[in-house]
Formats: structure tokens, C-alpha cells, sequence
């Protein structure tokens, strides 16, 4: 599922390399990152809401990508403190099933890895 997306995403003309540079080196970077972009997609459906009908909808735009669920932001979680809260899933069977499945190590570390991810320079 996320690689078929991530095909998609990491096309050349979708996902324009950034000019990174070090001393005398110079270093193209894509702008779109797969590690965060499949850490947000699988964070989306494991925090999503099952009481509203919609589906995890992933808009790309030349300089951003927006993954938005049913329901946002789980309980007590908003845009200042995702770094340092301990969200909870709403569907701890889909968090089971993500774990178990292998597509995440464990329950509570996909922010971490995204932001990670954002801000390693990765040559």
C-alpha cells in the first residue's frame, strides 16, 4: 500500500530534488521523503476514526504533502505538543494488526520517526 503510493509521490517532476550544501559539496535531496511519508500514511490509518465515514486522504502540492484522517488529531493531541505527547490509538485492533503485520515496530513512534526523517540529510 505505501510503496504504491510512494511510486506515485517520488515521480521527477513530483518530488524535485533541494540543493543541499556541506563545505565544497554539493548534495540533491529529494523534497519528499519516503521513511516520513510512509510513517504518515500508517500514523493516518492507525489514528483514524472508524465512527465517521471518510477515508485517509493524501493531497500533494509542489512544496507539501497533506495526509489528513477521519477525526484529526487524536485526544490531547494538537500541532504544539505532537513532539511530546503519548497519543493513544483509536483503534488499538488496527494498531495490532500494523504491529503485527510488521509495517511498524511499535505503537507511539511514528511522529518520532517522521521528524527524524525530516531532519537527517540522507545523501
Amino acid at each position: 500500500m505505501t510503496d504504491k503510493v510512494w511510486d506515485y509521490i517520488n515521480q521527477p517532476a513530483s518530488n524535485s530534488l533541494l540543493h543541499y550544501n556541506d563545505g565544497s559539496y554539493i548534495f540533491d535531496i529529494p523534497s519528499f521523503n519516503k521513511g516520513a511519508i510512509r510513517e504518515a500514511i500508517l500514523n493516518a490509518c492507525c489514528h483514524r476514526s472508524m465512527l465517521i465515514q471518510s477515508d485517509v486522504v493524501i493531497k500533494q502540492y509542489p512544496d507539501s504533502i497533506t495526509i489528513t484522517n477521519a477525526g484529526g488529531f487524536p485526544s490531547g493531541v494538537d500541532m504544539n505538543n505532537i513532539l511530546t505527547v503519548n497519543s493513544v490509538p483509536r483503534s488499538k485492533l488496527m494498531s495490532e494488526i500494523l504491529q503485527k503485520t510488521g509495517l511498524v515496530e511499535r505503537s507511539g513512534q511514528g511522529v518520532d520517526k517522521m521528524f527524524y526523517n525530516c531532519i537527517t540529510v540522507t545523501c
